[in-house]
């Protein structure tokens, strides 16, 4: 009992640690992760509910397996017609010049078909007793769904599949009707929207919130205080300048650390990486080297979306 005690007490005051530390966040721009070649219009020809060979695996409707296909096209259609980043031009078009042998009016096409799909409903028998204290036999309903889906993104010019994946998904339902379990459509649709969001992040960039965690400061010095509180109330530039000042001034390690990370969490990440690299090499401080290596991963990041940006210009 006394070592199930010591471990909360312990579990709690790490959570009250981390709950007390100065947090920042701020919305990076990531690069697309895959390689687009620059491409500036796409397009998404219609998924497929079946194999190209016409294979149809599992034990699902028709029904359902073209409400989930012609889901994913349009979810897909919509969202790119939506950004900038992209030109979308008609899948029709596409379709009808790939028919005809011609070259697409497009740069890069996306394009899939769904590989599996079973759809099970099956029923057990649980015992328990009523108010009267009498046994009973309630039925229990069980719809449960495997869905595998295939893509691929070609490039429309060379017909070179620049990347090509599969995607799995199992999502189960339990009810005591049979008529009220969930449509299969309507139990797997949040597994389509994460499979269309998860899709998009490949081919475009997209936008995400990054934490940044700053070191408390032990130290009595106001200025050190004013530092931390300005942070606290988010003026992040007021409060890098001080931490700056107070660095170059004293040397001071925790002003040195949280100058690098707001510094980063800003965007000036190569002044970052200056001063974060000094004291991981002056001081072989691991929370330094941690960071040192998360702000050259996030150069690396930045570079591959200049690149990327630079690729798809005039």
């Amino acid at each position: 009992m006394k070592k199930i005690i010591l471990a909360l007490l312990s579990t709690l005051s790490i959570f009250m640690l981390i709950s007390c530390s100065t947090t920042v966040s701020s919305t990076v721009t990531r690069p697309a992760e895959l390689d687009m070649h620059g491409a500036r219009t796409i397009a998404v020809l219609p998924f497929q509910e079946y194999s190209p060979s016409g294979f149809l695996a599992g034990n699902s409707s028709e029904k359902d397996r073209k409400e989930c296909s012609d889901y994913i096209s349009t979810e897909l259609e919509e969202r790119l017609a939506d950004v900038e980043y992209y030109t979308l031009e008609s899948s029709t078009r596409v379709k009808v010049a790939i028919e005809k042998g011609r070259t697409p009016p497009v740069e890069v096409y996306i394009t899939g078909y769904i590989n599996r799909f079973n759809d099970k409903v099956s029923v057990s028998e649980h015992k328990s007793k009523n108010d009267d204290d009498e046994e009973v036999i309630e039925y229990v309903y069980t719809r449960d769904i495997d869905l595998d889906l295939v893509y691929q993104i070609v490039d429309a010019t060379s017909n070179v599949v620049l990347h090509k994946n599969s995607k799995s998904f199992n999502a189960s339902d339990r009810a005591y009707s049979k008529k009220t379990l969930k449509p299969a459509f309507d139990l797997i649709r949040p597994d389509l929207d994460s499979f269309v969001s998860d899709l998009l992040k490949k081919i475009q960039p997209y936008e995400e919130k990054v934490y940044y965690t700053l070191l408390e400061s032990k130290s009595k010095d106001p200025e050190m205080k004013l530092a931390m509180k300005l942070a606290n109330n988010n003026q992040i530039d007021a409060a890098c300048d001080k931490f700056l000042s107070i660095y170059e001034e004293t040397g001071d390690f925790t002003a040195g650390y949280n100058a690098a990370i707001l510094l980063e969490a800003m965007g000036d990440l190569y002044e970052a990486r200056d001063i974060m690299k000094y004291l991981a090499d002056e001081t072989a401080d691991k929370r330094a080297v941690k960071a040192l290596k998360n702000i050259n991963n996030e150069i690396e990041l930045s570079e591959k979306l200049e690149q990327q940006n630079a690729n798809r210009l005039f």
